[in-house]
């Protein structure tokens, strides 16, 4: 088990993923996940945070390495990645948005045929144009940030992207020249990811984001970074029983109630 740290909490993630991350005016950076990371030092006793900014495509490698404590750029649970790492509970629900140029059609998945669909390489949406292909007969473009994969659909070097919905509907109200043009819900969850060895640190995080969602402020930071509030019953504002999330590697089914405030524990929701 690693020593306990004592000092500000060391994160990682992209900084090209508005609105979980990106650069800001003053040549800082700011989103949804760099709020999240802020408030949960702040609540297990952490002096602030330190973001080591690392691409997706090599980002677990440096939590295997110790490069950092947390990734918290948005991260899809899935079983293939819980076998290398452990998950928090999921905080948000998630599903793939295609941004295509605006006024293009695409109603569903078989108009890709011919066309060529952009990714960020190491995503689930890398994964799921793996998948489908060679059976829908398009062709793939992987890029390393989303940004990119987004440009090539503006400059029509691709017919359209794939991404986190989110996000999605993010470019298309910032940008309008693309839209999301069409929605995969692949019913999947992001959760933060630990080294498998920090079950100790887990378990603190995992009762502050629990105590975020009980006192209603992860869904403030949501209503804050996407514009909308979320479904009262979406990951947002779900306690899930145990610590990591259920069904998939790693969960500890220990029942715990979470240590909140007094303003959590009367005000919260579950």
């Amino acid at each position: 088990m690693a020593k306990t740290a004592r000092g500000p909490l060391a994160i990682s993630s992209g900084v090209s993923y508005p609105p979980f991350s990106a650069e800001n005016a003053i040549g800082g950076y700011e989103g949804f996940s760099l709020d999240l990371a802020a408030e949960i030092a702040k609540r297990i006793g952490r002096p602030g945070t330190r973001l080591v900014i690392q691409d997706f495509a090599v980002i677990f490698d440096g939590l295997l390495t110790r490069d950092f404590e947390i990734i918290v750029t948005p991260t899809n649970i899935t079983p293939d990645r819980a076998r290398r790492v452990l998950f928090s509970e999921g905080y948000m629900d998630t599903a793939l948005g295609f941004l295509v140029f605006q006024g293009t059609e695409l109603r569903d998945v078989t108009d890709l045929r011919g066309k060529i669909l952009a990714v960020k390489v190491g995503t689930v949406s890398d994964t799921w144009a793996t998948v489908n292909e060679a059976w829908l007969g398009f062709s793939v473009q992987r890029y390393e940030e989303d940004g990119e994969a987004m440009v090539a659909v503006i400059t029509r070097k691709a017919f359209a992207s794939l991404s986190d919905l989110s996000a999605a509907v993010h470019t298309a109200g910032q940008i309008g020249i693309v839209s999301v043009a069409y929605t995969l819900p692949i019913a999947g969850k992001f959760g933060l990811a630990f080294h498998p060895d920090d079950r100790e640190l887990r378990k603190q995080v995992e009762n502050a984001l629990e105590c975020m969602k009980l006192d209603g402020t992860l869904a403030g930071l949501h209503e804050k970074w996407f514009g909308f509030p979320a479904g009262e019953d979406t990951a947002i504002n779900t306690v899930y029983m145990g610590y990591g999330h259920p069904g998939i590697q790693g969960h500890d089914p220990e029942s715990h109630v979470p240590r909140c405030s007094v303003r959590a524990l009367a005000g919260g929701r579950r």
